[in-house]
């Protein structure tokens, strides 16, 4: 995967995601005793490396598919806005 852009620096991270519809119930609130439906749920999520601008390329791990998504962030420091995002095909 290669990063590659403005002067903007952060961390890459590879975030695997359930794409199907999950019902949750949901124990105490205003939607206590219901189940909601849940979707993309983020199943793991591994740092890559930190981007210090311009061109730069990481390496990717291999995962086991088990119906997992995969998608990319570009995340400005430790829970800072999302700067960038691509979906993994």
């Amino acid at each position: 995967m290669i990063v590659g852009a403005e002067d903007t620096r952060g961390i890459v991270q590879l975030v695997l995601y359930d794409p199907k519809t999950h019902s949750v119930p949901v124990a105490r609130g205003e939607n206590g005793g219901r189940n909601l439906p849940h979707r993309n749920i983020v199943r793991e999520l591994l740092v890559l490396g930190w981007w210090e601008g311009g061109k730069m390329e990481f390496p990717l791990p291999e995962w086991e598919n088990n119906g997992l998504k995969a998608a990319i962030l570009v995340q400005r420091g430790r829970g800072g806005p999302v700067v960038g995002a691509c979906r993994v095909l």
